[in-house]
């Protein structure tokens, strides 16, 4: 029997939403979800699809995020001219549907209640990528930021709460322009460095030198 293009394209979508997620893969999105990730809703309203999207300079991580989760995705990376960003999307897929759950429980993105259960090495190396920039003050490096201030301030006292129980790391809240984000000071800079550097990608080893 003659499969017509059409149909195999069904049928690649087909066998993607009846795969699981592995181990891994929920922890990339977990970590991205902490991040830049989004959730959007399917059309029909049943199920979500997981949008992954970051500026041009960001391609690699991108590209990525893509192999990483390619046997969930129908096409690769698109550019997107208005932003100047490159974006993709996973298949819809019943599993998101827990995550959703979980960081949009009343439709506004949160910093999950049990965070410090799915918080691991890889999950804040992920969001360290998404969200995360040094600060060097008089050439040197002095900590790191994870870029929080879409998340409450009490959001941000679990994550902070989260990340010194699982990892020893302290981490301070800080006022940026009227919004809270986390900082990882002097005390952990090299705990947190060397917690995640091994899984930071290439190209983003910056984020992470002075």
């Amino acid at each position: 029997m003659r499969i017509i293009p059409r149909e195999a394209g069904r049928i690649t979508y087909l066998i993607k939403k009846s795969e699981s997620f592995s181990p891994r893969q929920r922890d990339l999105i977990i970590g991205t979800l902490l991040g830049d990730g989004t959730l959007e809703k399917t059309r029909a309203g049943k199920n979500y699809c997981l949008k992954i999207q970051h500026s041009i300079k960001q391609s690699e991580l991108v590209f990525w995020k893509y192999r990483q989760l390619q046997n969930f995705v129908l096409a690769p990376p698109k550019q997107q001219a208005v932003n100047q960003s490159l974006r993709f999307r996973t298949v819809s897929h019943h599993e998101l549907k827990e995550f959703q759950e979980m960081f949009y429980p009343k439709g506004k993105k949160i910093a999950p209640i049990n965070i410090e259960e799915m918080l691991n090495p890889f999950v804040l190396s992920v969001w360290f990528m998404d969200d995360g920039n040094k600060r060097i003050e008089y050439g040197k490096l002095q900590g790191f930021h994870l870029n929080t201030q879409s998340f409450s301030v009490k959001e941000n006292e679990r994550l902070k709460s989260a990340i010194y129980k699982n990892f020893g790391i302290k981490c301070f809240l800080q006022g940026n322009h009227g919004k809270i984000r986390l900082y990882v000071g002097a005390e952990s800079r090299d705990a947190f460095r060397k917690l995640i550097g091994d899984l930071v990608i290439p190209s983003l080893q910056y984020k992470l030198v002075n």
